[in-house]
C-alpha cells in the first residue's frame, strides 16, 4: 500500500530524529547548548518529518475524499526520495560531529538503515507533474 510504505519512511526518519537527540543529551547533556551546528541538524530532521508527514496526511484525506490524488501522490515520492537524501546528509553530519570509531560506525549504519527509501523515478514523477502545470497553463495544486 502506496501509505503504509511512506509511513514506514517517515517512521525511520523519526527514529533517526529520536536516536540523534538522544546521542546529543547523552553526549553533551547540558552543555549540548554549544553544540549549535549538531542543534541545527537536527532541527532540520524535525521540520522534514513534519512536512513529509503532513503532506502525506493531506493527499490521504483528499483521496478519502474522492478527488484525484495521481499527481499528489508523485509529489509526496519525490519528497520523501529526497527527505530521505537530506535527512540521511544532515544526520551523518551530526553523528560524525558527536561519535568516533565504533560508535561512529554504528551510528552511520543506524542512519543508513532510518533513511533508506524505495526508489522512485523522480524525472517521470516530475515530468507528469510539470506536464500538468503545462496543460492548466497556472498553478493548479
Amino acid at each position: 500500500d502506496f501509505y503504509e510504505s511512506k509511513k514506514a519512511s517517515v517512521k525511520g526518519f523519526k527514529k533517526t530524529g529520536l536516536m540523534l537527540m538522544r546521542a546529543v543529551f547523552d553526549n553533551f547533556g547540558r552543555q549540548m547548548i554549544n553544540e549549535q551546528e549538531v542543534l541545527n541538524n537536527i532541527s532540520d530532521i524535525v521540520m522534514n518529518i513534519y512536512v513529509a508527514e503532513s503532506s502525506l496526511l493531506r493527499v490521504r484525506k483528499k483521496e478519502e475524499a474522492g478527488e484525484d490524488v495521481a499527481l499528489y501522490k508523485d509529489m509526496i515520492d519525490i519528497f520523501i526520495y529526497d527527505t530521505a537524501a537530506s535527512i540521511r546528509k544532515d544526520a551523518q553530519d551530526a553523528v560524525n560531529a558527536i561519535f568516533e570509531g565504533g560508535e561512529l560506525k554504528l551510528f552511520t549504519k543506524g542512519v543508513e538503515k532510518f533513511t533508506c527509501v524505495e526508489p522512485v523515478n523522480v524525472k517521470e514523477a516530475r515530468r507528469r507533474i510539470a506536464d500538468k502545470l503545462i496543460e492548466e497553463n497556472r498553478y493548479c495544486f
